[in-house]
């Protein structure tokens, strides 16, 4: 089933993925990126917590078993960690995009 979104939340989606796309992937951006996550999921959880029937909550909660799982690694270089940071703001940012 697909959740209809209000206008007022597709705003705040859009909003949203217009700051990733300025935002560096750098080390010192994550936090904010990662508020950001925290937000969209929360917009989600407005149109239900069942992720069987809120497609836009079940795609947040994969990126977050994936990519987000994936920057809470302890990495040996600064450059990997940026490396899962960039992918997990990218897979992010196309699901914003398709539900903006």
């Amino acid at each position: 089933m697909t959740v209809q979104m209000e206008a007022a939340d597709r705003e705040k989606i859009k909003a949203i993925y217009k700051r990733l796309t300025t935002i560096g992937n750098k080390e010192s951006s994550f936090a904010a990126v990662e508020s950001m996550f925290y937000d969209a999921i929360n917009i989600s959880r407005a149109y239900g917590n069942d992720i069987n029937t809120n497609e836009f909550l079940a795609s947040l909660k994969k990126i977050e078993a994936t990519e987000y799982k994936h920057t809470q690694t302890i990495f040996r270089k600064a450059s990997q960690r940026e490396s899962a940071i960039r992918r997990f703001m990218q897979s992010l940012r196309q699901n914003l995009h398709e539900w903006a």
